[in-house]
């Protein structure tokens, strides 16, 4: 027991000499924890990550914009699958994740249903005999060996009308990579491999999916007051996917290592007192189609032409292969400071510019005319938008180089 309390007493000594990487690897593994169930809409895993952030926030001291909380709360539509998934072939349980994925949208299904494999070549034939078919039937359309994107297009809007009266097998070879929907379909939407159903007649599926209606959720912002009136805006959504039955979507790279950027900055700044007024803000919602940041620009809670700049931090575990800016094109001399600091600093071999993009939480402010860009990280893990991406193997490798050009570019701004 001695000796337990006599390292215990030694971490806590030894905490504040670790640099921001340590502090990242910290949050990210809180972050990405199954009690936070993929931070998602499951089991209220976005409400247990954003009280996660305002209690950093709060051990901070930041300031609360609004009055005592740091919550902006709104309200969204998302369709859950919060109960296991039962996806059988040949008696075999398929493994949600590896084996299978249902699209965002897709309805219950319950039962035993027979296979009917789509003939690309006979649509016309098929579109006769579909009412015809029995009323337990899953439609198999195999595209994993069609090259036409115009085929392809064709079919994905099929699918669609397919599905309003039959559950949808979709067969490709294409990585599994899942999202979060608004709305629901009559049945589900299936993404298999032909080799799992090869030389197979029959699909078991037992599986239940539920629209949250009005669901409320919430933003996280804290405030560290400056000298001048103005205001730098950091920011990051800590949402993700959550589960899909036992499914969980952990989100290391997205987001949690922005979410573990914005509190390393906002530990940061807290112990100085910066020039601007600096505002950190954990958006909710990014992945339901960034409604945290349109909440935020259209329901404001600071005058939004006090806004210097907005660095948005989505995907940033990585870097051995640079870093991309969105954007850029619009903010070019924000963005000359930044590559000259990386030049003259030495941090990233590469700075890829991009233009304008509606993929994150910059997007809002700059369609309101605020300055914003958009950073993430290049290289390293693939993992995306799939059960793979684990706080485990995100190399953070360089993560206190971009911790260390984003203090260098705001106070060039």
């Amino acid at each position: 027991m001695i000796y337990r309390i006599i390292f215990f007493s030694f971490l806590c000594i030894s905490a504040p000499i670790f640099g921001q990487k340590e502090e990242a690897q910290a949050h990210i593994a809180a972050l990405t924890n199954i009690e936070m169930f993929g931070r998602g809409y499951v089991n209220n895993g976005h409400a247990i990550a954003a009280n996660y952030l305002a209690n950093e926030f709060s051990k901070y001291n930041l300031t609360p914009i609004f009055e005592n909380n740091f919550f902006q709360e709104f309200n969204i539509d998302v369709n859950t699958f919060p109960t296991e998934i039962d996806v059988i072939v040949g008696g075999e349980k398929l493994i949600a994740g590896k084996d299978y994925l249902l699209d965002p949208q897709s309805g219950s299904a319950s039962g035993t249903y027979s296979l009917f494999k789509f003939d690309i070549d006979s649509i016309s034939n098929f579109l006769a005999k579909q009412l015809d078919l029995p009323l337990k039937t899953a439609i198999v359309v195999d595209v994993s060996t069609i090259k036409s994107i115009d085929t392809l297009s064709m079919l994905n809007e099929l699918k669609y009308e397919l599905v309003k009266l039959f559950p949808v097998i979709w067969l490709n070879n294409e990585k599994f990579t899942w999202s979060v929907s608004s709305s629901e379909l009559a049945n589900p939407i299936i993404q298999m491999r032909p080799l799992n159903l090869e030389n197979q007649h029959k699909i078991y599926l037992n599986f239940k999916n539920e629209l949250l209606k009005d669901l409320t959720t919430k933003n996280v912002i804290g405030k560290i007051p400056g000298r001048k009136e103005k205001f730098i805006v950091f920011s990051a959504h800590y949402d993700h996917l959550g589960m899909m039955g036992s499914a969980v979507f952990p989100g290391a790279n997205d987001n949690a290592s922005g979410t573990s950027m914005l509190l390393s900055l906002a530990n940061y700044y807290a112990k100085k007192k910066p020039k601007y007024n600096m505002l950190f803000i954990g958006f909710g919602a990014e992945e339901v189609g960034i409604k945290g940041s349109y909440t935020f620009v259209n329901n404001p809670p600071i005058e939004m032409d006090k806004i210097k700049m907005v660095i948005n931090l989505d995907i940033v575990g990585t870097g051995s292969d640079g870093i991309a800016i969105v954007n850029a094109v619009e903010q070019e001399q924000n963005v000359k400071k930044l590559i000259s600091i990386n030049s003259s600093k030495k941090l990233f071999n590469k700075v890829k510019i991009r233009g304008q993009a509606p993929n994150s939480d910059h997007y809002w402010f700059s369609q309101k005319g605020v300055p914003a860009i958009f950073i993430y990280t290049l290289g390293g893990v693939k993992a995306y938008h799939d059960i793979y991406d684990i706080h485990e193997t995100l190399p953070l490798d360089k993560y206190n180089d971009l911790f260390t050009l984003l203090i260098k570019l705001v106070k060039k701004l």
